[in-house]
């Protein structure tokens, strides 16, 4: 029998990084319409997950102050992007923007990495599903630790196991 693996952080990466050269492909939007340039889009993508260095992988289910969340990752980025080359600044300038308009969808190109991010977390927990490996603990509904979101996004799973546990 094949063994299934956790995925890794490169792996989501590069799941991220293509969902957004396909969506910008089937859009056919330049990176002058999105406001950067594909070396600076990229970049946003290999660097979104790096502040979990600090804080750990945070589910996005409001079981983490989004607030502290934030301040964690700007420390993070801040500290990061001071090691870029002089030549870079610019490049740097506009990785930090990119970054905060993806955490606040403030921007076509931020939303679209922000989407792109949320899709690969879906896509990688279906294919598990799909595999018949729980790649993520089954939850059950009204359990004390479910977050407000938990049951509510439970009751409309149409696939559940014995004790009211749903897979994704």
């Amino acid at each position: 029998k094949e063994q299934v693996v956790h995925e890794s952080v490169a792996a989501h990466t590069n799941l991220v990084m293509m969902l957004i050269d396909r969506a910008v492909a089937l859009t056919r939007f330049t990176h002058v319409e999105l406001g950067y340039s594909q070396r600076e889009i990229n970049e946003v993508v290999r660097i979104h997950d790096l502040p979990e260095n600090e804080m750990g992988d945070q589910p996005d289910n409001d079981s983490f102050d989004e607030t502290v969340k934030r301040e964690i990752e700007n420390k993070y980025l801040q500290e990061y992007i001071v090691n870029y080359a002089a030549n870079d600044y610019h490049f740097g300038q506009h990785v930090k923007r990119l970054f905060k308009e993806m955490n606040e969808q403030s921007s076509y190109a931020g939303r679209l990495i922000y989407s792109a991010d949320k899709a690969s977390a879906l896509i990688i927990t279906l294919t598990y599903d799909n595999l018949g490996y729980a790649g993520i603990p089954l939850k059950k509904k009204y359990a004390p630790d479910n977050t407000g979101r938990d049951d509510p996004e439970i009751s409309i799973c149409d696939y559940c196991t014995s004790d009211e546990c749903c897979r994704a």
